[in-house]
């Protein structure tokens, strides 16, 4: 049955399934809700998950060439149907994103251009774009949140500032090519001494 559903009813349905096992408001009491906050104008705090600590997510908006979207947009009639597109930057002519099978709107808010969307209909900033790609990457939204996935720009420890998910991946075609690690230094500096000590024991 899951396999003749259209993608987009599909993940109607994860929504709906997951909000259903949201736990109840005492299960939840302390935890802040994920929202944001300015704090300087360049970045905004964020606030999740209990025992987590805060951290500021720079600001998408201001590296945007074209934003606001309604200065084009405004004059443009909305259209979700599929189609390649004849226009310039910021819009790829082809959509990449969920193998093809995803289109503007699934995303992009068609009455208020200047948000994002939810798949509730919902309005989200583009500075808070995380929380749109979350609702179906939900296992790298927690490691972004949780510092195993994405880049720091701020301090491991204290204050810690974090880039949005499209300053690394292109929101309409977000896979990165896999990549080889380097490999691992034979000797790490300052433990030399240690491994001669260890030599001479045997």
């Amino acid at each position: 049955m899951v396999g003749k559903l259209p993608f987009a009813a599909l993940v109607l349905l994860m929504s709906a399934m997951a909000s259903a096992a949201e736990p109840s408001p005492a299960d939840t009491a302390g935890r802040v809700t994920s929202g944001m906050a300015p704090v300087d104008g360049d970045v905004e705090r964020f606030r999740g998950y209990v025992g987590v600590p805060d951290f500021e997510a720079v600001s998408r908006k201001k590296q945007l060439r074209l934003y606001p979207c309604v200065n084009c947009h405004r004059f443009l009639p909305a259209n979700a149907t599929p189609r390649k597109l004849i226009t310039a930057s910021p819009h790829p002519s082809t959509l990449r994103h969920g193998k093809g099978r995803l289109w503007c709107p699934e995303c992009h808010h068609m009455q208020n251009k200047d948000f994002l969307r939810t798949v509730a209909d919902g309005e989200i900033d583009f500075d808070q774009e995380h929380l749109v790609c979350g609702q179906c990457h939900y296992s790298h939204h927690k490691d972004w949140y949780f510092g195993v996935h994405g880049k720091r720009v701020g301090n491991w420890r204290g204050e810690r500032k974090i880039v949005l998910c499209s300053h690394c991946h292109n929101p309409h075609e977000p896979v990165i090519e896999p990549r080889k690690p380097w490999e691992m230094p034979s000797v790490q500096i300052g433990l030399e001494p240690m491994r001669q000590s260890a030599a001479t024991r045997r």
